[in-house]
């Protein structure tokens, strides 16, 4: 096309400049005929093709590639025999050899977390991503795979994209070692100090059927010991039990020996753990005139939370006993309080002096519930005022729309709103400032539920008797929820509103280290706006870790991978709120990799199946039958874009101005 372009520029050059008047010479004819054949030529060029292509013919191999997984758990596959590790090593070598013999382009590449990774966990898919990213995988025909196959992946689609044919290398392995293993540590998250916590530990004997013994190590302190009989079964599960004297994290660590016994392999004869302890639970108080069904099925509800404790106090004559114990309500309402609950069935009283402590308790924020007939001396308090009706009646309540604003009442399950029993009620009035969340179903839709607040603390009125009547007509558990979700909210609980946890108070070297944040407002609504920022450190105090936490779902998470043995602890803060959590996780120093033995064929069979590659016997490489690599070709397309080289334009400008002087230099002009 350009060939044409050009021939017609020049055509249409000497045409142009074949006569002149005045006749110039043969020369001065010759360059104005160059000059405007180039311009034309460009003008061309530009209005109908300004881009050029140009085809280049490569030629390549094909491509084979190796991955050898170089975990801890290979190594402990090979710790202790030396014949497989030989059969590994020849039949990697004897392989390549093949393909290198019939013209294959082949590369090895070992990989564990990733390629080249840390040897502590197997991921195979980070390793072909490391591959993808760094252009590794392309023109491969086929991969082989030598591995156990104890990866530690959570999802396989990734192999199936690349469509790329994986097939596994198996070999035959025979775990006929007598060992002795701890599957696992089982314990709460968290505890509190001086209560009685189990540790369940899960073992197991391959061929051994003598006794062992199992150790309790706390803080690296042995706690006790207790035997195990394998003569009947090979699994079984040892109870520990030990009250804990150390608040924050505690580290356990269980271990099986038996003396009779020597084993090859050891490293998987301990499994470390770690608990979480806590100095008290939070308190809650119950101040009443009489014991009543209330205050029974109060009690039940809280005591659902583990973070809660239930004191309850009766009043007679102003007075506040619990058994035959007297009690000052000053003594009553300490630190450890965060929520008061106070049942009136018509006959308490309080002094003035009591008044002032309740007042004060609200006050610095603390959440109060009164239920039941309301009380003069405290009525400031309180966000409804008496009426002259004094006797109580009986009718259905309904709950308002206003409700649906705090999550702890929108979350009560519609079946339960629409069949409570009716309630034993008094007639009060709600103040201008009070929220109604709640009415009676009588023709003046009197005040059931009210909300408001007394400085800084919430306070919240039932003016209705047999609350405890909604437990009886649900069996989900919606009635403690609802109740522990009221004292939490009430009582101001940001530690619950902002609350930031590790998956697990103890993580294996390898593991994926997971923290997630809870957040949410004043109405327990999820918070999903935030610029909450994690710093981890070690025990040197210095940071090693540094970012943004993700959203994810209704919660904030962050993923840490490739930290080193030791204790962390980790300060989330959202930046927008300044609101701020912290914690600690410990990071053992055993792996996950050491309890990996043998090789999980259903593993790699799955992979094989997804990718459409194929198992491959050890002894059955030498049968393998290769096929000479027939050298493709490939054209690569390049383009030039013209209309971007700003020397061509500059030619263009240079010859029609040339043309332009020279014509009216020589009188064509």
């Amino acid at each position: 096309m350009i060939i044409i372009f050009v021939l017609f520029s020049i055509i249409s050059a000497i045409f142009f400049y074949r006569r002149t008047l005045p006749e110039l010479p043969f020369i001065k004819k010759f360059f104005l005929t160059v000059l405007r054949a180039v311009s034309i030529s460009i003008v061309l060029v530009y209005l109908f093709n300004p881009i050029l292509y140009f085809v280049k013919k490569i030629s390549f191999k094909e491509k084979i590639v190796f991955l050898n997984d170089n975990s801890e758990s290979m190594k402990f596959n090979f710790e202790n025999n030396p014949k497989l590790k030989s059969l590994f090593d020849n039949s990697l070598v004897d392989l390549q050899k093949k393909y290198e013999k019939n013209s294959y382009h082949q590369q090895t590449y070992s990989f564990a977390n990733g390629l080249n990774g840390n040897k502590h966990s197997s991921l195979l898919t980070k390793s072909i991503s490391d591959l993808s990213e760094k252009k590794k995988l392309d023109k491969v025909s086929k991969i082989f795979l030598l591995s156990d196959g104890w990866l530690k992946d959570e999802d396989f689609s990734l192999l199936e994209d690349i469509n790329i044919p994986i097939n596994p290398i198996i070999f035959p392995v025979k775990k006929n070692d007598t060992d002795l293993t701890i599957d696992n540590v089982i314990t709460n998250k968290t505890a509190y100090r001086k209560e009685n916590v189990p540790i369940l530990a899960n073992v197991s004997a391959t061929q051994f059927q003598g006794n062992a013994s199992a150790i309790l190590k706390v803080n690296g302190k042995k706690i006790s010991s207790k035997k195990v009989d394998f003569s009947k079964e090979s699994f079984q599960q040892i109870v520990f039990s030990h009250s804990f004297q150390k608040n924050g994290i505690n580290k356990i660590n269980v271990e099986i020996k038996a003396d009779s016994l020597k084993e090859l392999i050891t490293s998987n004869n301990n499994f470390p753990s770690a608990i979480q302890i806590l100095d008290n639970r939070s308190d809650v108080v119950i101040l009443s005139d009489k014991l009543g069904w209330d205050i029974r099925f109060f009690n039940k509800a809280i005591s659902n939370n583990d973070r809660l404790e239930t004191k309850i106090y009766l009043s007679k004559n102003r007075v506040f006993t619990a058994g035959k114990i007297r009690f000052e309500l000053e003594e009553i309402l300490n630190e450890n309080v965060i929520s008061l609950i106070i049942l009136n069935y018509g006959s308490l009283k309080l002094s003035g002096e009591q008044v002032k402590l309740i007042e004060n308790f609200v006050a610095h924020g603390k959440g109060l519930i009164f239920q039941g007939k309301i009380l003069p001396e405290i009525s400031h308090v309180l966000p409804v005022n008496a009426t002259k009706l004094n006797r109580k009646f009986l009718d259905p309540l309904q709950f308002t729309k206003k409700s649906e604003k705090y999550q702890t009442f929108s979350k009560i399950p519609a079946s339960i709103k629409s069949d409570i029993p009716p309630v034993d009620y008094y007639y009060v009035s709600a103040k201008i400032s009070a929220e109604i969340l709640a009415t009676i179903q009588n023709d003046d839709q009197s005040p059931a539920i009210v909300l408001g607040e007394y400085e800084k603390g919430k306070v919240l009125f039932f003016s209705f008797e047999n609350l405890w009547k909604w437990q009886m007509r649900e069996k989900t558990g919606a009635y403690s929820k609802f109740v522990s979700d009221l004292i939490s909210w009430l009582s101001n609980d940001n530690a619950r509103q902002f609350h930031a946890y590790p998956e697990k108070n103890n993580f294996l070297q390898g593991e994926i280290v997971t923290i997630k944040l809870q957040a949410y407002d004043e109405k327990l609504q999820p918070l999903r706006d935030l610029n909450a920022k994690i710093s981890i450190k070690n025990e040197k105090d210095k940071i090693v870790f540094e970012d943004f936490l993700l959203r994810k779902d209704d919660f904030f998470q962050a993923s840490i991978e490739n930290l080193k043995a030791g204790k962390f602890t980790f300060k989330i803060i959202d930046e927008k709120s300044s609101q701020n959590t912290e914690g600690e996780f410990i990071i053992s120093k055993t792996s996950s990799e050491q309890f990996d033995r043998g090789f999980n064929t259903p593993t790699l069979a799955y992979i094989a199946k997804i990718t459409n590659g194929k198992m491959i016997q050890i002894d059955d490489l030498n049968k393998l039958e290769i096929t000479p690599s027939i050298p493709k070709i490939h054209n690569k397309k390049y383009e030039v874009a013209l209309y971007r080289k700003w020397l061509i334009i500059a030619i263009f400008l240079l010859s029609f101005c040339t043309e332009l002087f020279f014509r009216k230099r020589w009188g064509l002009l």
